[in-house]
């Protein structure tokens, strides 16, 4: 989650992305993560920031954010899932989060063990989120 934050952040910013490999934690997971959001949060508030494109497909940075929103939601409910947390989210951003997840994601291969996996079945009255979850390739059951 903080090089997701850190890789926005380059893009956004037109600096070369970081190492994937290295320690973007250091000793201190959660000051990594603060200061990971606020660089994301400060090259997200750049004037005109949303209106520019990136990238060699020149995506808009509306859906550098939405997409970096999309991925700190899913990357968010697997640890909630994993510490016996709540996963839930104000239903109006889960619906608003799936939407632009459907749209960025939609048309990406999924397969087992690759970036997405296979849309998974939510059940019956799942929640948003639990939707979401599912349309990523998690299990919401």
């Amino acid at each position: 989650m903080v090089w997701e934050n850190l890789m926005a952040a380059s893009i956004a910013e037109g600096a070369p992305r970081g190492d994937l490999a290295a320690d973007h934690l250091g000793d201190d997971h959660r000051a990594a993560f603060e200061d990971s959001a606020l660089a994301a949060l400060a090259a997200f508030t750049d004037s005109g920031m949303l209106h520019r494109t990136f990238g060699p497909y020149e995506a808009p940075g509306a859906m550098l954010v939405q997409q970096v929103v999309v991925e700190l939601l899913a990357h968010g409910w697997d640890l909630a899932r994993a510490t016996g947390a709540p996963t839930g989210l104000a239903p109006q951003v889960a619906e608003e989060t799936l939407a632009a997840a459907r749209r960025i994601y939609g048309a990406a291969p999924r397969t087992e063990g690759g970036s997405f996996a296979p849309e998974r079945p939510a059940p019956p009255g799942a929640s948003a989120t639990d939707r979401l979850a599912a349309f990523l390739g998690r299990d919401p059951a």
